[in-house]
């Protein structure tokens, strides 16, 4: 699937844009447009077929749109002829966003005029589906794109680049707005980016028309070596790297919904928070609420960044017995294998996790778990408990919480999957309808709700990637409760060759008749 990269499409421009008069004309009727039109951005025709109560040679028209995107992209004060043609056929080549789309009509007869507006959703396919990130047969990383409507896009990275990243397959990260001062142009730009990384290398992609957006010499001032990089990810406002010498952030700047934005730069070689080896990040970050969380493994703290790269640190404690006693601070024992936030009321707005869950694994190999809950003196223990070596979760190779409402944390041991609740300690084991053969080599709970999204927007799944032979399944399963809907089969499935490594969904999703971008991260997964 190859998309060419836009060119500009101004046949002329005029600055009278507003006030329009849409009054009646007796001398010929026009239908009112639709309210609103979709079309795929750089794939699709735009096709409109205006009705008027005369013969449609007897008119001449012109069709055109405000070359403006809405919400904190650039406000352009112009307009851009697309046709002179009665019917409107010409191909989409906009950046995704929300247009206004008028057509003017003048009788030849009279003189008189009229005017019609619609609005135009442009989309993009790549903002619609599900990027799975695998180890190929020869050892190397790609990429398969699933798209929500429309045939998949196999070996993505080698379509789009030529060749297959170098090596195994190490993150994937999805930003939407990534927002960065273009060198060449000397522009701001806003892109939806998803970079794939392996051992070796690492590529991101304008996710409009999956061009190549920014380079690694890019993304860092001096001589850094992306392979040190565990991954990338957006909160609120700034880019966090998470690396071997620390996190790396950068912090960028919203004015308004209309005003100007103060693009992110290059990263500095050198770390800004913590730093010079500190921790190991490796599934031990946990994106809660409006905050990530991290453990300092050298300093033996945890460490929180909100929106605006602040820092804070916390350390594990009990709540105090007596009024007016301090809280009791509690060292942690051994290393951080986990971290996952739980919303057992959940998910309201943006108010994500109440609870974390950590996970901690000894020298000895011995596995404990502290189920913790956030305040401003600390990380309070709430229940801890001990995994026996008969434990499935003292064998397990794989995690993830419950991120949408349910009070559980999920382990995969061999090819069974398994459900502690903290507040109680129990253990159960899940049962999924025809999980497909092979290892599980990936599981997540990934979810998207939103109060303004169609039903077929939202949803809260199991996913489990299985590996046999040479190719792979995901198999996204429906939960309600934080447990698999029972006797039910996977209500969606992809399948394709390699290892699964990582996985993200991409979605759009529209908002009071208005094109709107909505682009959780659904899935964390290092």
């Amino acid at each position: 699937m190859t998309i060419a990269v836009a060119t500009s499409m101004t046949v002329s421009c005029f600055k009278d844009l507003g006030n329009y008069d849409y009054s009646y004309f007796p001398d010929f009727e026009i239908a009112e447009l639709e309210k609103s039109y979709d079309v795929i951005s750089f794939v699709e025709n735009l096709k409109i077929v205006p009705e008027i109560s005369s013969d449609l040679k007897d008119f001449d028209y012109v069709w055109f749109i405000t070359a403006y995107r809405t919400g904190l992209h650039q406000r352009e004060e112009y307009a851009d002829t697309l046709s002179t043609e009665a019917v409107l056929d010409v191909p989409f080549e906009y950046p995704t966003g929300t247009y206004e789309l008028h057509l003017k009509v003048t009788s030849r007869e009279s003189g008189d005029a009229k005017y019609l507006k619609t609005q135009i959703n442009a989309v993009t396919p790549f903002l619609n589906g599900c990027y799975i990130l695998y180890e190929t047969a020869d050892g190397n990383t790609d990429m398969d794109i699933h798209y929500s409507d429309g045939a998949v896009t196999r070996m993505a990275v080698k379509e789009f680049t030529g060749n297959s990243l170098p090596g195994s397959p190490k993150h994937l990260s999805y930003i939407p707005e990534l927002s960065y001062l273009d060198e060449e142009t000397g522009k701001n730009v806003v892109n939806y980016v998803m970079i794939p990384a392996s051992e070796n290398g690492m590529v991101t992609f304008n996710m409009t028309d999956m061009s190549p957006a920014r380079t690694a010499e890019q993304w860092f001032y001096g001589d850094y070596d992306i392979r040190k990089i565990h991954h990338i990810s957006a909160l609120g406002y700034s880019i966090n790297i998470f690396a071997e010498s620390g996190v790396h952030t950068n912090y960028q700047i919203v004015n308004s919904a209309w005003g100007a934005q103060l693009s992110a730069g290059k990263f500095a070689p050198d770390a800004d928070v913590v730093g010079s080896g500190a921790y190991t990040v490796s599934s031990d970050v946990c994106y809660f609420g409006d905050n990530a969380f991290f453990y300092d493994g050298i300093n033996g703290q945890f460490i929180s960044l909100d929106y605006n790269s602040n820092m804070k640190t916390y350390q594990l404690q009990y709540a105090p017995q007596f009024e007016g006693e301090l809280p009791k601070e509690e060292p942690l024992e051994g290393k951080v294998i986990f971290m996952g936030g739980i919303s057992p009321n959940g998910v309201n707005g943006y108010s994500f996790m109440e609870y974390m869950m950590v996970i901690c694994e000894r020298e000895n190999g011995s596995r404990c778990w502290y189920y913790v809950r956030p305040e401003i003196t600390g990380l309070t223990i709430v229940r801890e408990g001990e995994f026996g070596a008969d434990s499935p979760f003292a064998s397990a190779t794989h995690f993830s919480s419950c991120k949408n409402g349910a009070n559980y944390v999920y382990a995969v041991s061999g090819r069974k999957i398994f459900a502690l609740n903290p507040s109680t300690g129990d253990i159960q084991e899940l049962s999924f309808t025809s999980l497909p053969d092979g290892d599980i080599t990936y599981f997540q709970t990934m979810f998207n709700v939103m109060s303004d999204s169609s039903s077929e927007s939202n949803f809260n799944n199991f996913v489990i990637a299985t590996s046999k032979g040479s190719n792979h399944a995901v198999s996204f399963y429906d939960m309600i409760g934080g447990i698999p809907v029972m006797n039910q089969g996977p209500v969606k499935k992809f399948e394709g060759q390699g290892v699964v490594k990582s996985i993200q969904y991409a979605s759009q999703t529209k908002r009071a008749g208005m094109m709107s971008m909505s682009t959780s991260v659904f899935s964390i997964h290092y």
